[in-house]
């Protein structure tokens, strides 16, 4: 018998799946059963937006995000949907104060629905642990350019020269927090820059194209 420790930011979404319309419940299983391999949670979330009766699009996002939190611990688990239904519920019920027996019941009954339904999602979420299990990982970037002028000696002049200077801004995580640091880049610079990405697409092109034998996953949010 196993205890699972249980975030307290997760059990609102465990919370939302006890209190979920029936109707609402059975349709976030069919969309999590359709869920394709290597789909962004984004995408997935957005499009079953209007597909509930009840449950706001906030709550199901809350949900998909407990349901995500534990798909990891199932799979570290023995692979027995019920032993592990059984021991995660009874956690619940010490984690959560002033649950009940019955809210037990309805969490483990429909976590097992779920997870006899997460084959894609399990996938999905591996890839997505993979793909950031970095140092550190891009978040966005940005580029802001910037005339730079010249004056001679004699600010009277009107023979001004300027420079374009171009900074690069890149945002990235680590260790859960957001980070950023700035480049200078001239036009040279930039278009060695380009090169190189272009050339970084290329080889993700020629990859995916000759090795027939993989079956690629693309995150693209």
């Amino acid at each position: 018998m196993a205890t699972y420790s249980i975030p307290k930011d997760f059990i609102e979404g465990f919370d939302g799946i006890i209190n979920m319309p029936e109707e609402d419940f059975q349709t976030l299983v069919s969309l999590i059963g359709e869920l394709q391999i290597g789909e962004p949670f984004g995408d997935f979330l957005d499009k079953s937006a209007d597909k509930f009766s009840v449950t706001s699009p906030k709550e199901v996002q809350v949900i998909v995000q407990s349901l995500v939190s534990i798909v990891g611990i199932f799979e570290n688990a023995n692979g027995d949907i019920d032993e592990f239904t059984s021991d995660f519920s009874r956690s619940y019920l010490i984690s959560k104060e002033n649950a009940t027996e019955t809210q037990k019941s309805i969490l483990k009954n429909r976590l097992s629905s779920v997870l006899d339904k997460f084959s894609n999602l399990s996938i999905t979420v591996k890839g997505q642990d993979l793909l950031t299990d970095n140092q550190r990982n891009f978040r966005e970037g940005r580029v802001i350019t910037d005339i730079r002028l010249m004056f001679d000696n004699n600010l009277s002049s009107p023979n001004t020269n300027a420079l374009i200077v171009h900074n690069l801004k890149i945002q990235y995580q680590e260790d859960r927090k957001t980070k950023e640091f700035f480049v200078a880049l001239d036009l040279s610079d930039l278009k060695k820059l380009k090169s190189i990405v272009d050339r970084a697409i290329e080889k993700d092109r020629i990859i995916k194209e000759t090795q027939k034998n993989f079956s690629f996953l693309d995150y693209n949010n």
